[in-house]
């Protein structure tokens, strides 16, 4: 759906236009307001979108929503082009790296593609979030020395985030799953 409403907008020449206040009005009231348990909040979303095609902060939310949604109506790939929009969009946009790190990892089991956006959103200034989620998916790959070194960079060390995945890395709850042996 989502990327069907992007192709059709892009087909019909729609223009970037700089944010105006109703917008930031509607777009702040629904990310405010919307909710993870309620789909009609992602056909909103979806709604807002086909008015202002070009927020990413919009396309961001919609893709949280359908992501963490429970129904199960959407599928988790729409959530994967939200955040690719997001990129397209405003590429120095570091939540947008962050989220779509966080779907390879989560969704696709893909350590090594979300380790890339992760590095990416740091470099655009999202520091302490991303590299929490960069040392997760480090872990993952069974490389926890570096992954504590990537936590160490963080700057606010009595974040819960931050003192939980430290904690969960040196406990192995990152470590990667064994492999079945050969002829087990």
């Amino acid at each position: 759906m989502a990327q069907a409403l992007c192709h059709d907008l892009l087909d019909n020449g729609i223009q970037v236009n700089p944010m105006v206040d109703e917008e930031s009005e509607f777009v702040d009231d629904f990310i405010m307001k919307s909710s993870f348990d309620r789909d009609e909040d992602i056909h909103h979303g979806y709604d807002l979108l086909k008015r202002y095609p070009h927020n990413a902060e919009l396309w961001l939310r919609c893709g949280h929503l359908i992501e963490m949604s429970k129904s199960g109506t959407f599928q988790t790939d729409e959530a994967r082009h939200c955040y690719e929009r997001v990129i397209h969009l405003q590429p120095d946009h570091f939540k947008g790296y962050e989220h779509l790190g966080d779907w390879y990892r989560v969704r696709c089991d893909d350590a090594r593609t979300a380790i890339g956006l992760y590095r990416r959103a740091i470099e655009l200034g999202n520091e302490d979030s991303s590299r929490i989620e960069l040392a997760i998916a480090l872990a993952s790959l069974g490389t926890k020395a570096e992954a504590l070194r990537e936590l160490e960079s963080c700057r606010n060390k009595h974040d819960s985030d931050y003192v939980e995945t430290k904690r969960n890395i040196a406990d192995g709850l990152h470590d990667p799953y064994p492999t079945p042996e050969a002829g087990a």
